[in-house]
């Protein structure tokens, strides 16, 4: 079993100016959860050896901006 959990957060400066006409936040948290399960073994005298098995992946989160223009909030 894993388990990882990030949270991000990114200030963009989309027009690329010195002055604050458009600036954005954005946010990303995301959960990720993965398990796998094996098993191993052989049949018919040892001719025939099989792994069986199963894997999980879980994943959670959004993408949220938050974006002021001129210096308000949009």
């Amino acid at each position: 079993m894993a388990h990882r959990h990030v949270r991000n957060r990114a200030g963009i400066d989309p027009d690329g100016s010195p002055f604050p006409i458009l600036n954005s936040v954005d946010m990303i948290p995301v959960d990720q959860r993965t398990e796998e399960l094996q098993l191993l073994g052989d049949t018919l005298n040892e001719r025939l050896h099989y792994i069986p098995g199963g894997f999980l992946f879980k994943e959670s989160g959004h993408d949220r901006r938050d974006a002021n223009y001129f210096g308000r909030s949009a």
